[in-house]
């Protein structure tokens, strides 16, 4: 019965001793679930961060591309704004090039013209080239040669003034020798306006009032040298030009006052009625290489000028053509850099809002 005894007093020992056990690996197991949790939430704290810092750096490297892109974009935007200005001057230098070789050529085809022309480009070649030889020191040259006119006048004139074709001299000698020089090379004649037996007629060139519509021919033409328009006046006096043919018979018939009118495309109505014109307009008789008597000489100097200018313009299209191509890859740069700025902005931006959401994604972890 003792041993009974004994027996018994052990149980509850083992009995306190299992609880102590059984707590003991309470603990333990709690203390690993808080240790599990602790390392995941630095885990979670270390990857948030290296997630942000990684983020950091990337648009670090986003930001330094950006700004270079912004530098080459801006870069060639002023490269094809300093381009324009050198292509603009180049098309202008074409033009200017371009006009004077018209202008060149023309001249020249009417100086061939007028050498192969019939004898009055002969008297008048003679004459010239005694003019500019200085044998006959008083001789000015053709009349038309003398002054000039805007182009919608140049009808009306070449039809209604018919002393175009005279030779102006400025004395009564002067005129002599001419006639003399055509005499002896078998010229013919030539029908001479004489400067010093005009100035009667400079009083009447003063501005004068005309009837409404119309304007006095006279006062259209341009002269180089002012003594010459009183052989312009002597040629024209007080003839009047209008728009249209009605209007001109108006002027001429209509008033108190009749005059010699002429119509901008080469009807003339004189003042006793009668009308002249209505056939093929003339044209030209103002100005031309022709009214100059261009000799051999210069008809070979103008060729070339023409060739030295087609040579200028040349390398002036030349030089155009390559302005315009660069201007146009700077062009294309300039667009696909801007392009690539635009896209990287965009991306900036929304790895500014990318940064945020990463930012709280730490502050989380680091709360847990």
């Amino acid at each position: 019965r003792e041993g009974e005894g004994g027996g018994g007093g052990g149980e509850p020992l083992a009995q306190a001793l299992a609880g102590v056990l059984s707590e003991q690996q309470l603990a333990e197991s709690e203390r690993q679930i808080l240790a599990d949790k602790a390392a995941k939430g630095a885990a979670a704290v270390e990857s948030a961060a290296a997630s942000l810092a990684s983020h950091d750096e990337t648009v670090a490297r986003s930001r330094a591309e950006f700004d270079g892109h912004a530098a080459t974009s801006a870069e060639l935007q002023a490269k094809l704004a300093a381009s324009r200005p050198r292509a603009e001057a180049l098309e202008a230098e074409a033009a200017r090039l371009g006009e004077e070789q018209r202008a060149a050529a023309a001249k020249l085809e009417e100086g061939v013209a007028a050498r192969s022309g019939g004898s009055m480009n002969e008297r008048l070649r003679a004459l010239m080239e005694a003019k500019r030889s200085g044998s006959i020191p008083g001789l000015v040259g053709r009349l038309g040669s003398l002054g000039s006119i805007a182009p919608e006048y140049d009808c009306a004139i070449s039809t209604a003034c018919g002393p175009l074709d005279w030779i102006v001299v400025r004395d009564t000698a002067a005129a002599q020798q001419s006639v003399e020089l055509l005499r002896e090379r078998g010229l013919g004649v030539a029908t001479f306006v004489v400067l010093d037996k005009q100035a009667h007629l400079e009083k009447r060139m003063a501005p004068i009032e005309t009837p409404k519509g119309s304007r006095r021919l006279f006062d259209l033409v341009q002269c180089t040298d002012p003594a010459h328009r009183v052989a312009f006046y002597f040629a024209l006096h007080d003839t009047l030009v209008c728009g249209d043919k009605k209007l001109a018979s108006d002027v001429a018939m209509g008033g108190a006052k009749r005059w010699r009118v002429v119509t901008t495309d080469g009807v003339v109505i004189n003042p006793s009625g009668t009308m002249e014109g209505g056939g093929k307009p003339l044209r030209g008789r103002m100005g031309g290489a022709q009214s100059e008597g261009l000799s051999e000489a210069e008809l070979a100097k103008l060729r070339k000028q023409i060739d030295a200018l087609g040579s200028k313009l040349d390398a002036v299209k030349a030089e155009r053509a390559a302005a315009q191509s660069e201007a146009r890859e700077l062009q294309k740069e300039a667009k696909r850099a801007q392009t690539v700025h635009n896209k990287q902005a965009m991306q900036l931006e929304a790895a500014a809002a990318q940064r945020a959401a990463l930012e709280k994604r730490l502050h989380s972890a680091r709360a847990a």
